[in-house]
């Protein structure tokens, strides 16, 4: 059921993200911010809209050069890790990813990311982009004890 309820968030976050911003929301549209787009990903208490607001930051973060990233900013994402949904943490481990090293004190809040995730989901979760995220930023990964059956 997991598995297909995160497919079903993911699949709505791709088609929400592809549809165009009529013109007259054009001038709201380029009022969003990092910081405002994570406080509306926290306050956001359903699941669907709250991932498609991660992947909608993705895209905004990925618009940015990551040099010009503030501090501020990458601590926010870095919070989004602790994120009780697995969709929102996928998208800011890509964001921290992107920005790379300059994101390398987000490096404790992956491996704890990657730490409850590796056992619990198998086949789609957040764990390839954590690890590719702690890849980029330079970090070690986690080390592991096997998981339970």
């Amino acid at each position: 059921m997991k598995r297909t309820r995160f497919a079903a968030y993911m699949l709505a976050s791709i088609l929400l993200a592809s549809v165009a911003v009529p013109a007259e929301a054009g001038a709201a549209a380029n009022d969003i911010t990092i910081l405002s787009q994570i406080a509306k990903i926290k306050a956001e208490r359903k699941s669907g809209p709250k991932v498609a607001m991660a992947h909608a930051l993705s895209d905004l973060v990925q618009k940015e050069n990551p040099n010009a990233i503030r501090k501020d900013e990458i601590a926010g994402l870095t919070r989004l890790m602790d994120d009780k949904e697995d969709g929102v943490r996928m998208w800011a481990a890509n964001c921290l990813g992107y920005i790379g090293p300059r994101a390398n004190s987000a490096a404790p809040a992956l491996r704890r990311a990657y730490l409850k995730i590796r056992c619990t989901h198998l086949d789609v979760s957040s764990r390839p982009m954590i690890e590719a995220a702690l890849a980029n930023i330079g970090a070690k990964m986690p080390v592991l004890a096997k998981c339970r059956s």
